[in-house]
């Protein structure tokens, strides 16, 4: 008789209920409120595809490590929308170094030489010896276009700058540009020097050449292109064997 009153008074005031028997179906559509829901419950799996959209999203909230990388292309970006500010900084300009024994005739990022042994190498390009030119240098931008300036002589004797036409048919490589700054193919730039025009060319090897003109005060400025591998630009060619 006392455990019937129990169970009586048990089901009569919804004190118990058997497990698992409130389903869908026994919930108000649109009762569920975020309060009812334990936060951190909500999974991956528990949002149907395409739910979520920009206005489901907190303004100003997604950040760099949301982004899956290399998954943004150009047609994500507003056109117009980047501007300087939002370009990775222009680097600083590398100067082209005088060669020594252990760069000699040639290395990346130095004018050619002459190498008559230990002690004794030459250069046989500098750069013009007149305050008023710029040294030779090289830089990348922003884009990845590389960039030359300087005025540069073949030297005719210890100091002075050889006043002599380049040889028809040669190519006198002048400086070499290590990797990352060379061209896929050749580029040709018709230049000012101090007795006329001269044909200057930056080849896949790094070397920049003249190929005629005269030898004294011939002009770097303005020289640019894209290298090889960059957006807009063939890919590097295969290293010689």
């Amino acid at each position: 008789m006392i455990a019937l009153l129990a169970l009586f008074v048990a089901v009569g005031t919804g004190g118990a209920y058997a497990a698992n028997t409130i389903g869908s179906a026994d919930i108000i559509d649109e009762s569920i409120q975020s309060q009812d829901i334990k936060n951190g419950e909500v999974k991956y799996s528990d949002i149907g595809a395409g739910e979520v959209t920009g206005g489901r999203i907190k303004d100003e909230s997604i950040q760099a490590q949301d982004v899956l990388n290399n998954t943004l292309t150009g047609s994500d970006i507003k056109d117009g929308s980047v501007g300087s500010v939002d370009l990775a900084s222009s680097q600083a300009w590398q100067a082209i170094r005088d060669p020594d024994d252990a760069h000699c005739p040639t290395a990346d990022g130095y004018f050619t030489a002459n190498c008559f042994g230990p002690g004794a190498t030459f250069p046989v390009w500098k750069n013009d010896e007149s305050s008023v030119n710029n040294d030779t240098a090289y830089y990348k931008d922003p884009f990845g276009v590389v960039h030359l300036k300087g005025i540069v002589c073949r030297i005719g004797g210890p100091t002075n700058c050889q006043d002599q036409q380049a040889q028809a048919g040669t190519r006198d490589p002048i400086l070499q540009l290590p990797p990352g700054y060379r061209p896929a193919k050749e580029w040709s730039f018709d230049t000012a020097t101090g007795f006329g025009d001269a044909l200057v060319m930056a080849e896949p090897n790094g070397f920049v050449t003249v190929l005629n003109g005269n030898y004294a005060g011939i002009s770097l400025d303005g020289i640019e292109f894209r290298p090889c591998g960059a957006p807009g630009s063939e890919a590097c060619p295969a290293p010689a064997s």
